[in-house]
């Protein structure tokens, strides 16, 4: 009986620990013009995203514009709240409502979607987003790292792969997410540390800009660790 009582304390307490994550994937809707598309996200649309949850459970929030190559989607983010309910609290009220009806004025809502991230577990698929250290909280703190490789012939490579980047004590946190061409990972660094990416070909990698909530401005191949 006391292990059960253990196991239901590690449990519980780790599943209250852990964060909420959704790993975005958008691409943009072909009747929208390109020069539209980058102002508007800059100009409207990233803001948005902090009103609405800023001081109600969103943790982080890390946007990026694709240089549009490889055939890579357009715009990606990593969107981090404290908790499934807290973002269901946010996404019910009005204002997030209207927020997440925005999506489709600029993104086909026939291929854009956002994933929820699971715990990674040796094991690895096509269309799911892992995380390696699902109880971590402060990507707003360490320095992010956004890369696209070019995905591995082998599927069951990327095991030992991500296996290898636990390894690794520089890392705060990673999520992963396999594509049928590509596979995306964003990685939480310490501050300072050299990045060294996973053994695959890179397709475009940047380090993200730590903004201040009031200036969310990007180009083509840059993103935002966003502050607030």
């Amino acid at each position: 009986m006391k292990y059960l009582v253990l196991f239901l304390f590690l449990f519980l307490t780790t599943a209250e620990a852990a964060t909420f994550n959704r790993l975005w994937i958008g691409a943009k809707k072909k009747d929208v013009p390109l020069t539209k598309f980058m102002n508007d996200l800059n100009q409207i649309f990233f803001g948005k995203t902090i009103d609405v949850g800023m001081k109600k459970g969103l943790l982080a929030y890390q946007p990026y514009i694709t240089k549009l190559t490889h055939q890579l989607p357009d715009e990606v983010a990593l969107v981090t709240y404290e908790s499934e309910e807290k973002y269901k609290a946010i996404r019910s009220t009005p204002e997030g409502e209207a927020y997440s009806a925005m999506h489709w004025d600029y993104f086909d809502k026939e291929v854009s979607k956002s994933t929820v991230t699971i715990p990674f577990s040796n094991a690895v698929a096509v269309e799911i987003a892992y995380e390696i250290w699902p109880n971590f909280k402060d990507w707003q703190k360490g320095d992010t790292y956004l890369t696209f490789y070019k995905r591995p012939e082998q599927l069951s490579s990327m095991t030992l792969i991500i296996q290898n980047l636990m390894k690794d004590k520089s890392i705060n946190n990673s999520v992963i997410m396999i594509k049928d061409k590509f596979v995306i990972e964003y990685r939480s660094m310490k501050k300072g540390d050299a990045f060294h990416p996973l053994n695959l070909k890179i397709l475009e990698s940047a380090k993200l800009t730590q903004s201040a909530a009031n200036k969310l401005t990007v180009s083509f191949g840059e993103g935002l660790n966003v502050q607030f």
